[in-house]
């Protein structure tokens, strides 16, 4: 990151190439997002852009070009970039919209058309859908919803993570299963879909671990072996860790793998607790609550500490 932060330092002004790595975010001092560029050098590095009034922002993965003077973050934000591996930061006045005309422009060209049609839906309706279907959260954090959920412990149900993932996975699942697909390729046509809905969804870490996860767990199939969980779990850290070192700095990913970490070792001990305490509740409630309380059991602190609350209502609700 040093390195980075030099070579982006002496970069001179000029018209760059950025990738938008998120959509971008209507912040207190005007738009502003993470793209990617490649320096003189030929290093690629992640540069934080903040657009003037007027400009046109971009969307994740969006290509556009702009004239652009790279600089080093400043002291106060230094700490910020250096956790999200944010190598320097510049503001556009005016940025040009590259057409993509590859497959991933297409699934792009789809996500935008469908946040286009959510967005006319009245209400605080369209904007958890957004970030439900979509990964775009900006109308969500705009409105007073979303404080609703961190209230009451439920935030994690309008971020797009693992557990959204694997209702797709098995939805896709029963479906090629009822129609007699041969085991390759329902494991095939299931990565497929991950990927499609990982780029519709923005790409975001946690599902990333999520989607490494599930085809760790759907392609032993082919290694003729069971599925080791926390073998995949550590895989999957070590993958994305090594993808990208700044995960390895990320809240969202950390508490991500907590909570997997936590179903994983302690779901069948809440389990049995939950069948002993309550033995006439209903299967379908002792596994949810047996669900929350494991994935809860690593993470809660983390959370709690990052911030400050601690959501006691979160199981029941």
């Amino acid at each position: 990151m040093h390195v980075a932060w030099q070579e982006a330092a002496g970069e001179a002004p000029a018209r760059l190439r950025f990738e938008a790595v998120e959509d971008a975010d209507a912040g207190l001092y005007g738009a502003q997002c993470v793209a990617r560029t490649r320096l003189a050098s030929g290093r690629s590095v992640d540069v934080r852009l903040r657009f003037a009034d007027g400009a046109d922002v971009p969307r994740y993965g969006d290509v556009f070009e702009a004239d652009a003077s790279l600089a080093a973050p400043g002291e106060r934000s230094a700490a910020w970039c250096w956790q999200r591996g944010i190598a320097a930061v510049a503001t556009v006045r005016q940025a040009f919209l590259v057409e993509r005309h590859d497959a991933f422009g297409a699934l792009l060209g789809v996500r935008a058309r469908a946040l286009e049609a959510i967005g006319r839906l009245d209400g605080d309706g369209g904007a958890v859908l957004q970030a439900l279907v979509c990964g775009a959260r900006g109308a969500l954090d705009e409105g007073d919803v979303y404080a609703a959920f961190k209230t009451s412990g439920l935030a994690h149900l309008v971020a797009v993570s693992g557990a959204h993932l694997v209702m797709v996975c098995a939805f896709a699942g029963a479906a090629l299963k009822a129609l007699r697909a041969p085991r390759g390729v329902a494991v095939g046509v299931q990565a497929a879909l991950l990927g499609c809905y990982l780029v519709l969804s923005a790409m975001p870490i946690s599902a990333v671990r999520a989607a490494l996860m599930t085809l760790a767990g759907t392609t032993s199939f082919f290694a003729r072996r069971r599925p080791a969980s926390l073998n995949s779990v550590g895989l999957c850290i070590a993958g994305v860790v090594a993808a990208c070192p700044a995960a390895a700095l990320s809240a969202s990913f950390a508490l991500s793998v907590l909570s997997t970490l936590g179903i994983v070792l302690f779901a069948g001990l809440a389990s049995a607790w939950i069948g002993r305490l309550a033995p006439r509740l209903p299967r379908f409630a002792a596994e949810a609550l047996a669900l929350t309380a494991a994935s809860s059991v690593l993470a809660q602190p983390l959370s709690a500490a990052l911030f400050s609350q601690a959501p006691l209502v979160s199981p029941l609700a």
